[in-house]
């Protein structure tokens, strides 16, 4: 963390969000959220040019909370056939959550990116159905 320059304003809005998942226990399981929100989820977007720092960033994460990382790209998600890469997402998650990871999605506009309107063929509406299962 130490290594990690940030200007004033950014550093305390990294240290909130770092709030989140020191007090997840307290605020669901103590506090009764998981009631509400039983698969609760806590996902920080970082944001920026190339060479900003923001795989960086998510490696300290990772180093500070004592977790390993697993970091994913669209090309290990993404399949030729249609239907695989839900299955993929599925996959992935299940691995971080099986070896209490962080789950890195680098370059994750590709997953992210603005959905396909007036879809024509089966590979779009799989890119859409992959969009909104990662917004899920």
């Amino acid at each position: 963390m130490e290594q990690i320059i940030l200007s004033q304003s950014t550093t305390s809005q990294f240290k909130e969000s770092l709030k989140l998942f020191e007090y997840q226990d307290l605020i669901f399981n103590k506090w009764g959220f998981k009631q509400i929100e039983p698969n609760y989820k806590i996902a920080l977007n970082f944001f920026g040019p190339p060479g900003t720092g923001k795989t960086m960033m998510a490696h300290a994460i990772a180093h500070y909370m004592h977790k390993k990382i697993i970091a994913v790209d669209y090309a290990q998600i993404e399949s030729k056939f249609v239907g695989d890469a839900p299955k993929n997402l599925e996959a992935a998650f299940k691995i971080a959550s099986d070896k209490d990871a962080i789950l890195f999605f680098d370059e994750a506009d590709s997953f992210l990116g603005k959905r396909i309107s007036g879809i024509s063929t089966g590979s779009e509406q799989a890119i859409n159905s992959l969009r909104s299962q990662m917004l899920l």
